[in-house]
């Protein structure tokens, strides 16, 4: 499977977005972070006050994380020194939102909780593109010449921030995203000026309709992270040709594949998994994680409820 280590170079995967320290601490201000990053063992965590108290436990702060080392026994002896430290400063205890390309199994033994979530969708680049959109159903192929017509793309520049912010904040309101779930201007700002970052916007007589933001930061992987746009974005059919720049753009780098995400839900009939999907059979398993570093405060707080590892953190 390709969440497992022994199926991309473990050194490579290291070197992924999601284990670099100015990620981590972009998606955890303004809380603190804690960070370990050597050559043998990369792992990182946002420091979180529980509402209500003087406590602090841990998240893996956006996206996906955890612990990642070049072999079995490095995650061993990473995770064991990453445990002692935590008990030391005094932290209850982590939730992990796991890379879906490490391999959970050998995790197993060291995590308190371990759980799959759902699947997520990658596509193969190395596929040439024609072979790929052999692939896409009819309906797909028909949205993307859509697309193709209707729309201009164009690369967008780190100054550009607000046209990004402007069109994902269009996108959060009508998914009815809290308001705490936002992300500030200085956050957009930053993600779109760090070198790991690429984003296009789709247009129409050059008045962006639609953005798409990607990230990648090794030889093997990209990922999509954020896209956003309205009723224009819908009608003119501008995610698919927005996926389609991003997944030509990355192949003619070399990358090998595109990790796309999974849906909002782990239900079945998600929508977002269901777009996803229409782009690749390829899927890549997700797996939450949860470590305790002191089972007294954890069992005083209320542990587990109603199935989260972090139950105390969820309102009655």
């Amino acid at each position: 499977m390709l969440n497992h280590l022994d199926q991309i170079d473990a050194s490579d995967l290291m070197q992924d977005v999601y284990f670099k320290a100015e990620f981590i601490n972009l998606y955890s201000a303004p809380d603190a972070t804690d960070i370990v990053a050597t050559p043998d063992y990369v792992h990182g965590a946002a420091i979180r006050l529980i509402p209500g108290t003087t406590i602090t436990d841990l998240e893996t702060p956006h996206g996906y994380g955890g612990p990642i080392a070049k072999n079995p026994q490095d995650i061993g002896n990473g995770l064991n020194d990453w445990r002692k430290r935590q008990e030391d400063a005094g932290h209850v205890a982590e939730f992990i939102r796991l890379h879906p390309f490490i391999n959970a199994t050998v995790l197993q033994d060291y995590f308190d909780h371990l759980v799959f979530n759902r699947q997520t969708v990658i596509v193969n680049l190395e596929t040439p593109n024609e072979q790929r959109r052999k692939y896409y159903s009819k309906g797909t192929r028909h949205a993307l010449g859509v697309a193709e017509k209707k729309l201009t793309v164009r690369q967008l520049e780190p100054q550009d921030w607000p046209t990004f912010e402007k069109l994902h904040e269009i996108t959060l309101v009508r998914n009815c995203v809290p308001i705490d779930h936002h992300f500030s201007a200085e956050s957009y700002k930053t993600l779109m000026a760090l070198p790991w970052t690429t984003a296009w916007a789709a247009e129409i007589d050059n008045v962006p309709v639609a953005a798409a933001c990607f990230l990648s930061s090794n030889q093997t992987l990209c990922h999509y992270h954020f896209s956003g746009g309205g009723n224009e974005a819908r009608n003119t059919k501008a995610n698919y040709l927005l996926l389609e720049t991003a997944f030509e753009y990355y192949a003619n780098l070399g990358r090998k594949w595109m990790h796309l995400g999974g849906g909002r839900t782990a239900l079945p009939d998600d929508t977002l998994f269901d777009f996803k999907s229409k782009f690749s059979p390829d899927r890549a398993a997700y797996y939450t994680g949860g470590i305790i570093f002191s089972k007294k405060l954890y069992n005083r707080l209320g542990g587990v409820k109603n199935g989260r590892f972090l139950g105390y953190r969820t309102t009655p």
